[in-house]
């Protein structure tokens, strides 16, 4: 199975762009002709009228299930015990973390 990456290059969103303003046509012919979404369409017209840009913008990659201390933790009980069942594992973390829940 290959994996097709969904994000379109700059120069693709930039062609969708001028030929839609170039062009008057609906977002629909743009969107058989680029094979995308029309509510993506519409949501790149809209970033580049606000912004002039197509630019994406730039996210740091963060947890928000499990913090860096619990991630410490666990890896402490894997080492010390490797034949730890899930279960276990959960359970363990649940009683340290009373908030813990994935």
């Amino acid at each position: 199975m290959v994996m097709v990456n969904p994000h379109k290059s700059k120069d693709t969103i930039k062609l969708a762009i001028e030929y839609y303003e170039k062009h008057k046509v609906s977002y629909l012919e743009v969107v058989s002709i680029f094979q995308i979404n029309e509510k993506i369409l519409r949501r790149w017209i809209q970033k580049y009228n606000d912004d002039t840009s197509i630019q994406r913008k730039k996210r740091n990659a963060i947890s928000y299930k499990i913090t860096e201390y619990q991630v410490k933790y666990l890896l402490r009980l894997v080492k010390g015990y490797p034949t730890l069942s899930v279960r276990l594992l959960w359970t363990k973390m649940h009683e340290k973390f009373r908030t813990f829940n994935l």
